[in-house]
């Protein structure tokens, strides 16, 4: 592990939801400090922009992006701007799309394992269209980082890696590896064999790797 979660951070409470610009930079934190956790290999890694995390010396680049089912990304949006308005008309919106809103709360629609597996493969094609002008730039190892808030169903946990796999296999260009990553765990694909590893993470480190990555991201 080579990132140091201080007792200040692990304390923290935050009182305001982020920015749209923060939740980017927060997702790009994420990443990094989660792998910074679980390898010494990406401790030289920065934030960047295309690549969101890049070594120096352009020996890796890797793209973090967040996976979310749409219609509860939606929901997700519109109960913020009710935070942040406090006009009915979001929560009426909510109701009316099928999840469940009060005052108070929210609840988003069910969510299955197709759902899951179905928005990992729109945004890991839509990833793959990145590979090129990595390439081009220099980066000789290449990687994606896939987030999601919440666990995901634990077929879905199984399953990723080899659906992934098979659509970078058939692919022009090609990832070198692929992280998924959601509270309390992280899996790593890796792209030349077909493998994934699995790795899990403390609860009590992981909350605390969420705050250090929402500090970075309001820097």
């Amino acid at each position: 592990m080579s990132i140091n979660i201080t007792q200040e951070i692990r304390n923290m409470v935050f009182e305001s939801p982020m920015s749209s610009s923060e939740m980017k930079h927060y997702d790009e934190h994420l990443a990094l400090a989660t792998l910074k956790y679980c390898f010494d290999d990406y401790d030289h890694l920065i934030v960047e922009d295309s690549p969101d995390l890049q070594s120096p010396e352009y020996s890796i680049g890797i793209e973090v992006t967040e996976v979310a089912i749409s219609r509860n990304k939606a929901i997700d949006g519109d109960y913020l701007q009710y935070t942040k308005t406090k006009n009915k008309k979001y929560i009426e919106k909510i109701n009316k799309s099928g999840g469940k809103a009060t005052n108070d709360y929210y609840i988003v629609t069910p969510v299955t394992k197709h759902d899951e597996l179905d928005a990992m493969k729109t945004v890991f094609q839509k990833k793959l269209k990145k590979i090129v002008d990595y390439r081009d730039k220099g980066f000789k190892t290449i990687g994606l980082v896939m987030l999601m808030t919440e666990p995901p169903i634990p077929q879905t946990a199984f399953e990723w890696g080899t659906m992934i796999h098979s659509i970078n296999s058939n692919s022009e260009y090609r990832y070198d590896k692929v992280f998924f990553t959601y509270p309390s765990a992280l899996s790593i694909l890796d792209c030349s064999t077909g493998t994934v590893e699995y790795i899990v993470i403390d609860h009590n480190d992981y909350d605390a790797l969420k705050k250090y990555a929402r500090k970075m991201a309001e820097k």
